[in-house]
């Protein structure tokens, strides 16, 4: 299985040149491999002053231009009327229970179960298929997890991101804007 794996990692990252120029790990596989990852790497970036070269700078530039870009001031003072909806469109008591019950290790599971696991790793880099394969193994720390959301002792900061790619536009682009 795992050299099925690895053969397939390497038959995407070639594409059809595969079945054209041979097996895995040649001198050709390693040079698109390393080509790609040149290619996509940033090697420097003004931030309106300073020219960064460190990847940790370029990096601490990036997440706080793209954290400043999609994050919204608070707003506060905002409510509304308890009698905004009519009482026949609100939720049942009983829907209420449901939806408000903590999370089921069933439903956790039904979750991690119904994943493509072929999707995008997460920033943690774990693929979904090893959530589906070490499930009882990680079910102790995962369910932890969903309890600790479900009591708001969590701090969702930590979760709520999103992954950005940048595609460059300009060959040797340096400014992210």
């Amino acid at each position: 299985v795992i050299y099925t794996d690895e053969e397939a990692y390497w038959r995407l990252r070639g594409t059809q040149n595969w079945v054209l120029k041979g097996g895995a790990n040649t001198a050709y596989f390693q040079a698109i491999a390393n080509g790609r990852r040149r290619r996509k790497s940033i090697p420097l970036l003004w931030d309106e002053v300073t020219l960064l070269q460190r990847p940790e700078d370029i990096q601490a530039h990036v997440d706080g231009f793209y954290r400043d870009l999609f994050s919204a001031s608070p707003r506060g003072g905002l409510s509304l009327a308890q009698d905004i909806w009519p009482a026949h469109s609100c939720v049942s008591p009983a829907d209420n229970a449901a939806l408000t019950a903590p999370f089921s290790e069933a439903e956790v599971w039904a979750a991690i179960k119904g994943m493509n696991p072929s999707s995008a790793h997460g920033r943690d880099g774990l693929p979904v298929k090893l959530f589906q394969s070490f499930w009882e193994v990680i079910k102790p720390e995962v369910m932890a997890l969903f309890d600790e959301f479900f009591v708001g002792s969590i701090n969702l900061a930590r979760l709520n991101f999103g992954v950005i790619t940048l595609i460059p536009k300009v060959t040797g682009a340096s400014d992210i804007r």
